[in-house]
């Protein structure tokens, strides 16, 4: 469709929002259309109606919103409807026809099972119960996706690790074909034609063939880069992947033959450790979630439309990030030094890097040198003479420890705990303590500013 909704729940209760795509370079966003006092649970729509799954007091109830008529402010057509199972999913099958239906899915297995049952919706106003189907005692379904008048769902028996296929069969209320266990760990499931797509904990998109429903089995499957897959999407022959901490995966799906390949990648901006900020682009290290460890240039030339710019992968884990008058030098958690040209900042990319002899516990630049502690109390001092190359200018035993350190006005500082320090570099190669001063409580972090810190 033209439009689609989101949900989103806070302290106050769940609201639903609408993007309406008719023009696609302008989309129209309806913020927060309508509230609801509880959680909400899963939202699905069809050209008319928004269909919300709700849980309030261990209550779970599907709304039926009319948002056709007035898309800034959606009417309750039916409420009556009290859920089997906790709604975790909605998927409407043969929407806008006389034979809809609506699937929803509990897979928390809290009553000791869990189920997809099957609503007929051809008549929203009056919604009622049509079959339903058990995973089986102490199973769980993860996911499930629809295709023509059949449901592929994943099924999983925790205790025993256990992973299948099953095919449900609609109009006959039936499990027509399941696999054996497949060995992953999947959590999302999208059919195409003759294949399915699984993807699992182990950055792999595991591939079924189930041509013959009453006997699918696994025919391929491929690793994504290093990122965790999330919910997966077919449009034509492109399949979309969600990496849920990081971005988006986009593959080619030949629906006739059991492959795929990657086609590219779109990475986001979820984990900013440190960043420094050039003219109108600011660079970052990401490393906080081990899927998305990266440098990243940011646009923020527009400060109401910032973007990411450019973003490289560096699986040697990112922290502290510097710029020199060559380009921008990142310290990761491996002990290495690696230099980034950023003439570009919409091309930024890797060029040299250096094993220093301890670990990197800051950085900190004054004109040619580059300055990096270590929990040792030795203080490494590097220059550029010919750029990218690092080179090992001396190192000096500065008598203190040093988590992080800055530059300012020939003097250099850091702390370690509750200690602050301050360093003379009258002679930048030879650094010499000039005093010191006891916080209250442990430092976490500082910049100076001014003739402060």
């Amino acid at each position: 469709y033209k439009r689609q909704c989101f949900f989103y729940n806070s302290m106050g209760g769940g609201t639903i929002s609408i993007m309406d795509f008719s023009d696609p370079g302008n989309p129209i966003y309806y913020e927060d259309v309508w509230s609801f006092a509880g959680i909400i649970t899963a939202v699905e729509m069809d050209s008319t109606y928004i269909y919300v799954a709700t849980n309030s007091g261990g209550i779970t109830k599907l709304f039926i919103l009319d948002y056709i008529t007035d898309p800034t402010n959606p009417t309750v057509v039916s409420d009556t409807l009290t859920l089997w199972d906790k709604g975790t999913k909605l998927v409407l099958v043969d929407a806008d026809t006389p034979q809809a239906k609506l699937v929803t899915m509990d897979n928390t297995g809290i009553f000791g099972s869990s189920w997809i049952d099957i609503y007929d919706v051809s008549d929203p106003l009056t919604p009622a119960m049509s079959i339903s189907f058990s995973a089986g005692s102490g199973a769980k379904w993860r996911d499930f996706a629809a295709q023509g008048d059949k449901l592929y769902a994943i099924r999983t028996v925790e205790s025993s690790e256990l992973e299948q296929l099953r095919i449900l069969d609609i109009p006959t209320h039936s499990v027509i074909g399941s696999t054996g266990d497949l060995g992953i760990d999947a959590h999302y499931i999208a059919p195409r034609d003759n294949y399915a797509y699984l993807s699992d904990n182990y950055n792999r998109i595991s591939i079924i063939d189930i041509a013959d429903p009453s006997s699918p089995s696994e025919v391929g499957g491929v690793l994504l880069m290093s990122y965790t897959p999330g919910p997966l999407n077919l449009s034509g022959s492109r399949l979309f992947v969600a990496y849920p901490r990081c971005g988006l995966g986009i593959y080619t799906a030949d629906t006739a033959s059991p492959d795929i390949s990657e086609v590219g990648h779109i990475i986001g901006v979820n984990s900013l450790f440190d960043a420094v900020i050039d003219g109108d682009y600011m660079f970052a290290t990401q490393m906080a979630q081990v899927d998305n460890r990266s440098v990243i240039s940011i646009d923020i030339s527009d400060m109401e439309n910032v973007r990411l710019a450019c973003y490289r992968k560096l699986n040697e884990g990112p922290r502290f990030i510097v710029n020199t008058d060559y380009g921008i030098v990142v310290g990761c958690v491996n002990n290495t030094l690696w230099t980034f040209n950023t003439d570009d900042p919409a091309n930024i990319y890797s060029m040299s890097n250096e094993l220093i002899p301890g670990a990197i516990c800051g950085m900190a630049t004054s004109g040619p040198y580059l300055y990096v502690p270590d929990l040792a109390g030795n203080l490494f001092i590097y220059d550029f003479p010919a750029w990218p190359d690092i080179n090992l200018v001396t190192t000096v035993s500065i008598g203190a420890q040093l988590l992080s350190i800055a530059y300012h006005n020939d003097r250099l500082y850091g702390f370690f705990n509750d200690q602050f320090y301050s360093f003379s570099l009258a002679d930048p190669l030879v650094p010499a303590l000039i005093d010191s001063y006891t916080v209250s409580a442990n430092i976490a972090d500082f910049k100076i500013q001014g003739n402060y810190a």
